[in-house]
């Protein structure tokens, strides 16, 4: 899983042509408990390369990305995002959020 700085946030979004990124904090419980569906999304899909931004430390990301709740998730493909969910999920409802995203059936 990728860690994410303002400097290395813009490359992240133009060498992954899929790009998930979790805005967590660490005092965040919700945002624990999606530490591991993310690391198992990882494995499960390759393709789509996972990112965190912690939202302390990267303030400014946090503004530029209207992230107002935690955990925020951000589905980029091609550097455009696609769509954000909030809130804490399974692997399973993840899976299906990123299915509907990407237009596979």
């Amino acid at each position: 899983m990728l860690s994410l700085t303002y400097q290395k946030y813009e490359t992240a979004l133009s060498d992954h042509p899929l790009l998930l990124v979790d805005f967590f904090a660490e005092w965040c419980a919700p945002c624990k408990m999606m530490e591991p569906v993310l690391a198992d999304l990882e494995k499960a899909r390759p393709e789509i390369a996972v990112a965190r931004v912690n939202i302390d430390k990267e303030d400014d990301l946090a503004v530029e990305n209207d992230i107002s709740l935690l955990p925020t998730v951000v589905l980029y493909r091609d550097g455009v995002e696609v769509e954000r969910f909030v809130g804490t999920m399974t692997l399973a409802q993840l899976s299906a959020k990123l299915k509907l995203a990407l237009g596979e059936s």
